[in-house]
């Protein structure tokens, strides 16, 4: 499932604590898929943890950032389909589908491969059914039913 986590954070320019909430899901491959309240989703693959490396911090850089073509877009959901494409849904009334290959090299940028197009509101929610095919379900009170 999907973790929700607000992180104490610094200004290094103004020297004020802050916070910011960041959500995170691992996806069935070990990578971990994180967006926050600055509208960044980024991509990470965590190193292969030993006794050696769990005594001490390690810095860990995202592999990806995921775009899209607008700078508000929030995302409300995301499911990974069995094929390793992500689905995710938001404010804006536009689903988006990733091909997220297994090669992606490090600082990557990621465009959706699909938009799907029938809400006319924000979409709250993605709902993968046995099939393969997942529903969505808006604030304009639709649920909708997608098979790609």
């Amino acid at each position: 499932g999907i973790l929700k986590q607000t992180f104490p954070l610094i200004d290094a320019a103004t020297g004020r604590d802050g916070a910011e909430t960041v959500w995170l899901i691992e996806l069935k491959d070990g990578r971990i898929l994180t967006w926050g309240e600055n509208n960044k989703f980024h991509l990470w693959r965590l190193p292969a943890l030993d006794d050696s490396i769990l005594s001490m911090p390690i810095d860990i850089y995202p592999i990806a950032l995921l775009e899209d073509d607008s700078d508000s877009y929030f995302m409300n959901g995301v499911i990974e389909l069995p094929d390793g494409r992500l689905v995710t849904c938001g404010t804006h009334n536009t689903i988006h589908v990733w091909q997220l290959s297994d090669d992606i090299q490090s600082r990557y940028v990621i465009r959706p491969i699909k938009r799907l197009v029938g809400h006319v509101g924000e979409i709250n929610h993605l709902v993968l059914l046995c099939d393969g095919s997942f529903v969505s379900c808006g604030q304009d009170g639709m649920m909708c039913l997608w098979r790609l």
